[in-house]
């Protein structure tokens, strides 16, 4: 009796768990057509290049902020006031967001051609203009041996106390001209729809070690969802389409981003 109190009550705190892995959200996620997480199939996106009038590039304003870890209902998130983004088409800015939370799922909850990652960041932001529900900011992280993040190696020191962090320091650079785009929901209830979603196609890497660090939070962890981690499984893509937006023109750069993509 006591036992099943306390199960119910846990449920009700946090709402929904990873048992099931998301099969048994539909009573608290809202029904739809364009859920996420998805599989995208490069040889099923629009390819739109730089040259290109309909091209769009992104540009980040990221600031430094002191934080600890939010580990409430099993995730690993970071709430603040982390800066803006500006999506441009030519010098013609276009939709402009206030990054509002960054947070993580191991193992990724999106997918690149069937195969799925070690790693998944997003980052939360509110549209200005409020014409999306939210926007959202997928980054795909790989283990490799040798390897080394420095943003991730402060993420996880965060866990045991303050630390100064900046989003910067997950990107090469802040203008982002390679991704892919669609439209999806939130990953977790109420999986609210009319998500602008972006996938950055840079994966990067990270250590064995800094792996272990979500690892043992969740896919790791018999004591969270009986082992599994805190993704989402994969939701059916319908007739939605991917946007892939090439940042380099010349012939050259386009087959080598191609054959990235095709070997991710």
């Amino acid at each position: 009796m006591i036992f099943s109190i306390l199960f119910l009550t846990s449920r009700f705190a946090y709402s929904f768990d990873y048992f099931f892995q998301g099969t048994d959200w539909p009573d608290l996620c809202n029904q739809g057509t364009k859920q996420t997480p998805i599989d995208i199939e490069a040889d099923l996106t629009v390819k739109i290049l730089s040259n290109e009038p309909e091209y769009s590039w992104i540009e980040f304003h990221m600031q430094e902020l002191g934080l600890q870890a939010n580990t409430d209902g099993g995730g690993y998130k970071f709430l603040g006031d982390f800066g803006s983004m500006t999506m441009y088409q030519g010098n013609l800015a276009i939709m402009s967001t206030k990054l509002v939370n960054f947070h993580f799922h191991s193992p990724s909850e999106n997918y690149l051609n069937g195969s799925q990652f070690d790693l998944e960041m997003h980052v939360v932001m509110e549209d200005e203009a409020k014409i999306y529900s939210h926007a959202v900011f997928g980054v795909l992280f790989k283990v490799e041996e040798g390897a080394f993040n420095t943003f991730i190696d402060k993420v996880a020191k965060a866990y045991y106390g303050n630390m100064i962090i900046t989003l910067a320091e997950a990107f090469t650079s802040l203008q982002v001209k390679n991704y892919l785009q669609f439209s999806g929901s939130l990953t977790t209830p109420p999986c609210t729809e009319n998500v602008f979603w972006i996938i950055d196609t840079n994966v990067r890497k990270i250590s064995p070690e800094q792996f272990n660090f979500f690892n043992r939070m969740w896919a790791g962890n018999e004591k969270f969802a009986g082992g599994n981690g805190n993704n989402r499984m994969i939701q059916p893509i319908n007739d939605r389409t991917v946007t892939h937006f090439i940042g380099f023109a010349n012939h050259f750069g386009y087959i080598g981003i191609l054959l990235g993509f095709y070997l991710l």
